[in-house]
């Protein structure tokens, strides 16, 4: 549960951050999308956008939810006039510098690329995880 208003009524915008906007925010968008208001503008966002990784599409298409119309972006393409609050999917280092109107969270949730594997197979394991941590934290925000 957050201590301040998801949105407000002159900012309708939910920003997922992560650095490169290439798997956990764009995990984060899908449910958001898929089980938050229609109300609220759903945005993804990085400070070195990146390409895709298809780990995030598959394990995204396991439950249903079709991330692949979703594009990478960098912050400076984003209406940040809009946003009410940043999620950062990662450490509280990774915060982007926002102004002051924007609300930030910080979830610690690993880049499933960073975590050390011991056999390829475990890459599809890994964005699993991620994304059901994900599914939790994004559902406890509605």
């Amino acid at each position: 549960m957050l201590d301040f208003p998801l949105i407000t009524a002159h900012r309708n915008g939910l920003l997922f951050f992560c650095l490169d906007n290439t798997t956990r925010s764009q995990m984060a968008v899908g449910f958001a999308k898929f089980i938050g208001p229609a109300e609220i503008q759903y945005y993804s966002g990085g400070i070195r956008p990146g390409t895709m990784h298809p780990m995030a599409h598959k394990a995204m298409k396991d439950v249903g939810i079709d991330i692949s119309p979703q594009l990478p972006k960098d912050m400076s393409s984003l209406p940040l006039s809009h946003i009410a609050t940043c999620v950062v999917l990662g450490s509280e280092e990774d915060a982007p510098k926002l102004p002051e109107e924007i609300n930030t969270v910080v979830w610690e949730i690993e880049d499933p690329l960073n975590i050390q594997l011991h056999h390829p197979d475990d890459l599809i394991y890994e964005f699993r995880l991620v994304r059901d941590q994900i599914r939790t934290n994004v559902s406890g925000l509605f």
